[in-house]
């Protein structure tokens, strides 16, 4: 997790803001350490840097869904969005509507690029190649692709994807759901922990398993960290942390 959530993102921070990674290498291969340091600070602040050009851009795309009314299957928007960040930004997206999304940013006179993430329930991989005559260039996999267009093609294409999109996809698809691995009465034991712990690491196709506790009354949620929210919820017996949460709802598991 830490690897994971807080270096992993530090380090590519640099190549999504700057282009290239060339002082997250130096920081891997210099052996002084005050330059090892030096580094480490860059990488730091730039990465504080996409944090908050992250949450400006991804406010602004959702201003731009909201105001269409009615959600199509898939979500594509166009705006001037950093090119390094579209992908956090579709991520953004796909995760707040649960619908698969693309956010393309102009580049060159008339060309526009574009990151992608999608549901499981729709693989984006086959559905770019399914409407790829619209394309300049496109790759990627199931959940997430990358793609360049022609600016004079970006309605024909929304309108194929959004078409083929129908044919795969139902109106439970688009509904989000959290499949419970296990429920406790009340409490987690220590020895549950350290069984799940016991099992790491956890990562694709082998998820971290999602525990439901029951009769868990939750006191008041608190929000911590600065600019971007995240939610502390108290109980008596739990204090939990929920990322990137600026409202909790609560849920009632019966």
């Amino acid at each position: 997790n830490t690897i994971g959530f807080t270096y992993g993102p530090m380090i590519n921070a640099e190549g999504r803001l700057d282009g290239k990674p060339d002082k997250a290498v130096k920081m891997f291969l210099e052996e002084d350490e005050r330059d090892v340091r030096k580094y480490v600070r860059y990488l730091i602040n730039i990465n504080e840097e996409r944090k908050k050009i992250t949450r400006k851009q991804a406010k602004i795309a959702k201003s731009l869904i909201d105001s269409k009314g009615r959600l199509p299957y898939v979500i594509l928007i166009k705006g001037y969005f950093h090119e390094g960040i579209v992908g956090l930004i579709a991520g953004r997206i796909k995760e707040e509507y649960h619908r698969p999304a693309i956010v393309l940013t102009q580049v060159d006179s008339g060309v526009w690029k574009g990151s992608t993430r999608s549901i499981e329930a729709f693989h984006m991989k086959n559905s770019l190649d399914k409407v790829s005559k619209y394309l300049l260039s496109y790759g990627g996999h199931s959940q997430a692709a990358g793609l360049s267009i022609d600016g004079k093609n970006i309605f024909k294409f929304e309108k194929a994807i959004n078409n083929f999109a129908k044919t795969i996809l139902t109106e439970d698809d688009l509904v989000p759901k959290v499949f419970i691995d296990y429920v406790v009465d009340s409490k987690i034991s220590y020895d549950m922990i350290k069984v799940i712990n016991a099992l790491e690491p956890y990562g694709k196709d082998f998820e971290y398993p999602i525990i439901a506790i029951k009769n868990c009354h939750i006191i008041k949620p608190s929000y911590i960290g600065q600019g971007q929210k995240y939610a502390k919820l108290h109980s008596y017996d739990y204090q939990v942390v929920m990322w990137n949460e600026e409202d909790v709802e609560m849920y009632k598991i019966d």
